[in-house]
């Protein structure tokens, strides 16, 4: 018991050195069961970068700076406590299908280091279109505001647990390969339990709102999934990175438009 609690809590740090610029201490452990159970709690480093950008939202919003000053560092919060990692997927998946070369082809464009046309102009519209959002519902209901704000990073993050699990890999090697070769059966349910913690600040402001966005998730999720094993054969770091933050627009998207119309 007390072993299990040690490696759950050496998980968590791997998360967190994962998926956020936080510094994890060097002798946590990357065995088998300490990467696995880093995968359970990939949501809550949606929680940490939520509760980033609520602070910043809330000291802005109090300082009566305008919705787009505070549109723009929230956005530029999740972006700095990701570290730019899965913008980075997002780009190399972009220059990879928009090249409109074979399969084989793809999945090399995908490694090149250099950035694409594609990669730029997709990674434009992505922010602009979350910034959008963002600010939509920061002029529009402050409730949807906050209940988007702690449900998006959450269940876009649970999203890609799933995939890095459970999806077909590209490749035999790579960190995506690790999770998968090291989980088990019962390593969704523990995400599945560990989201919906995760996701109790949001349903503290909205339950109708969370648990419609966490039905455009699976579904957005999924579709993404089909999408990269159709377009590229497979899932991998970069793809789930790309899953990620397509999720995320959608979801922004789908809250501003509710806040909209309700």
């Amino acid at each position: 018991m007390i072993n299990n609690i040690k490696n759950s809590y050496k998980g968590l740090l791997l998360a967190f050195g994962f998926l956020t610029v936080l510094p994890v201490p060097r002798t946590v452990d990357w065995t088998p069961d300490t990467m696995r159970r880093a995968l359970h709690h990939f949501p809550l480093c949606g929680t940490l970068a939520a509760s980033l950008a609520a602070v910043i939202a809330m000291v802005s919003l109090s300082l009566e700076l305008p919705v787009y000053a505070v549109g723009f560092l929230v956005l530029m919060a999740f972006v700095v406590v990701s570290g730019g990692l899965h913008l980075d997927g997002w780009m190399d998946v972009s220059d990879a299908v928009l090249s409109w070369k074979p399969r084989e082809e793809k999945l090399a464009v995908m490694k090149d280091p250099l950035v694409g046309s594609g990669a730029v102009w997709t990674t434009i519209l992505l922010l602009g279109g979350k910034y959008t959002a963002i600010v939509t519902m920061l002029d529009t209901s402050m409730v949807f505001f906050f209940t988007a704000l702690f449900a998006v990073p959450v269940l876009s993050r649970a999203g890609m647990g799933v995939v890095v699990s459970r999806g077909k890999l590209l490749s035999s090697t790579g960190l995506a390969a690790s999770f998968q070769q090291s989980g088990r059966p019962s390593d969704i349910r523990w995400l599945a339990g560990i989201t919906i913690l995760s996701l109790l600040p949001a349903l503290y402001f909205s339950l109708s709102l969370t648990i419609s966005l966490a039905a455009v998730s699976m579904i957005c999720t999924l579709a993404l999934y089909r999408f990269f094993v159709h377009r590229l054969g497979g899932v991998n770091g970069d793809t789930a990175g790309a899953s990620l933050e397509g999720t995320e627009a959608v979801l922004w998207w789908s809250a501003a438009v509710l806040a909209v119309i309700l």
